[in-house]
């Protein structure tokens, strides 16, 4: 859970929170979620165009190409880069963050996204991320807190960022893989040799990155057994597994066969028969690679491309960089960097404590 800074009184309630904790001390609301099609259709002005999945096809695709207003949250890249079916849980003190928060609801599908923060400015591509549950509480001498459940369905590329206070709001196009139609015409009877090739490469990549997760997994089982620890919270298969059905169950993707997936079953050498994965599975296994990484600049990097080849690879260099002894781990996170406009780049805060005061992160 990331706890935002209490600037609270520098700022104070809006009036509608004001009015409503008057009567009411308490409140709490969870939401279904309605994923990023809903978002595109509001934005939209109710337009059909993006209302199917997230995996695309050509009347999806053509709709992630518009611009949209997106409200923004803060944070450094290393605290809240959350990839699809990923969730995040945050407590705001701000009464400009409530306003944020019901205008997101109100007018924007319950769609915010998570401005990153990397070195010395704010990064180009995004998680966008819907309100899942939302709870307000009256406390001390009537002040409010928000705790709000965030979960990413999305990505975006941000255009330009037009406004930072007194909440940051920006112009952005959604982001999707730029090989979709060939990842979608791999599973297809009359597929090209270059389509095959493209699935096979991709199946060979998921297959080196699971044996490096198993074999991590093993290995911190062996310190857990060591310690006496029982936490299966940092174990890298079972995030895995669990980053992958969320991904499968946040973007809309329908398995092929329960049995399939993940490998479970065995071909006639006793090993995990690869799985005849589908499109959309082979895009969320992507996915669910990248909540292995542990750095946050590589983690970026596979979260923030549009190849699902290219973002394989760069989850692969990364566990084999987890490999290798602590001292020869040397990169940081300032080093990411991204192209602005000029002029975004005069008005666009410096760095996450900039926005929110020398307190920065709790």
């Amino acid at each position: 859970m990331i706890l935002l800074p209490n600037m609270y009184n520098a700022f104070g309630p809006s009036s509608t929170v004001r009015a409503h904790y008057t009567a009411v001390r308490s409140s709490s609301f969870e939401f279904a979620l309605r994923g990023i099609a809903e978002w595109r259709r509001s934005m939209d002005g109710g337009d059909d165009a993006g209302s199917s999945s997230s995996t695309g096809n050509s009347n999806s695709h053509d709709s992630t190409s518009a611009t949209r207003t997106v409200l923004l949250l803060p944070f450094a890249v290393e605290e809240a880069l959350l990839i699809p079916g990923q969730s995040q849980t945050l407590v705001l003190k701000e009464g400009r963050f409530f306003d944020l928060l019901e205008e997101a609801m109100d007018e924007h599908a319950s769609v915010i996204g998570t401005l990153l923060m990397g070195g010395e400015s704010h990064l180009g591509v995004l998680p966008l991320c819907e309100i899942t549950s939302y709870q307000m509480e009256a406390g001390y001498r009537g002040k409010v807190t928000a705790q709000v459940t965030l979960q990413c369905v999305a990505r975006a590329q941000l255009v330009e960022l037009n406004q930072l206070r007194p909440v940051m709001r920006g112009i952005c196009t959604e982001l999707q893989d730029d090989d979709h139609d060939i990842m979608a015409s791999s599973t297809s009877t009359d597929s090209s040799t270059n389509d095959t090739s493209s699935k096979e490469m991709v199946e060979e990549l998921v297959e080196d990155i699971e044996s490096m997760i198993e074999l991590a997994s093993s290995s911190s089982d062996t310190t857990r057994t060591g310690t006496g620890t029982t936490d299966t919270l940092d174990d890298p298969q079972t995030m895995y597994e669990q980053t992958f059905w969320m991904a499968l169950t946040t973007l809309g993707y329908t398995p092929a066969s329960s049995s399939q997936l993940m490998g479970d079953d065995d071909d006639d050498d006793g090993d995990p028969a690869w799985p005849d994965s589908s499109a959309q599975e082979l895009h969320a296994m992507s996915w669910a690679a990248i909540s292995t990484v542990a750095d946050p600049t590589l983690r970026y990097q596979a979260f923030a491309t549009t190849s699902v080849l290219e973002r394989l690879r760069v989850v692969r260099r990364a566990l084999l960089q987890q490999s290798l002894p602590v001292s020869t781990k040397t990169q940081d996170v300032s080093s990411i960097r991204h192209d602005r406009d000029d002029d975004s780049s005069d008005d666009g805060p410096s760095s996450s404590s900039s926005f929110f005061g020398d307190s920065g992160f709790e």
